[in-house]
């Protein structure tokens, strides 16, 4: 109950046997409600429900579980029906008499969200600076077109370049506004 993560606990028969606070916040079933249910009903996605199942009978069967002992990024169920990212963690135990298993899931939407968040503004910054490369080549090719010799080019694209700059400035001190010329 102390724990920062939804704490759940399966028996070897895929019903529920441990249910802490953090596990009714982030699947919105309440300890009563889950107690003596199956997983699989309760959490996993219907999806995901045949291999959930496939799995546990292939650890009972042969003691090995692709999934036991490290962290999986996978979706849980909440009660309204709303998938969402989790964090997984899988132990099989005995401590208690019987084997069962301990899993450890913590909700990483906010996280996923931040991920995918960044990696739009990477692609944009991406976009931005592809285009304002374009330019400086245009600008280049431009100068260098009606320059007669280095030091016109070179005094020619170092003004033009500054101007570009000046007028970048311009639009991002404006938030992207109008800005008059």
């Amino acid at each position: 109950d102390t724990a920062l993560d939804a704490v759940v606990v399966m028996s070897t028969d895929g019903t529920v046997i441990g249910w802490n606070s953090i596990a009714e916040q982030s699947f919105g079933w309440t300890a009563d409600e889950a107690l003596g249910r199956r997983l699989s009903e309760l959490i996993i996605p219907e999806s995901y429900r045949e291999a959930h199942e496939r799995g546990l009978a292939h650890y009972l069967a042969t003691g090995e579980g692709p999934v036991l002992d490290r962290h999986i990024e996978v979706s849980g169920l909440h009660r309204d029906g709303n998938e969402f990212p989790v964090e997984l963690s899988i132990t099989a135990s005995e401590q208690f008499g019987d084997r069962l298993f301990v899993g450890f899931l913590r909700d990483i939407s906010e996280r996923k969200a931040e991920a995918e968040r960044q990696q739009r503004v990477l692609l944009e910054s991406e976009h931005r600076v592809k285009n304002m490369l374009t330019i400086v080549a245009a600008i280049a090719q431009q100068t260098a077109r009606v320059s007669t010799d280095i030091e016109g080019f070179s005094e020619a694209f170092a003004g033009r370049l500054d101007s570009l700059a000046r007028a970048h400035e311009l639009l991002v001190g404006q938030v992207w506004q109008d800005v008059a010329l």
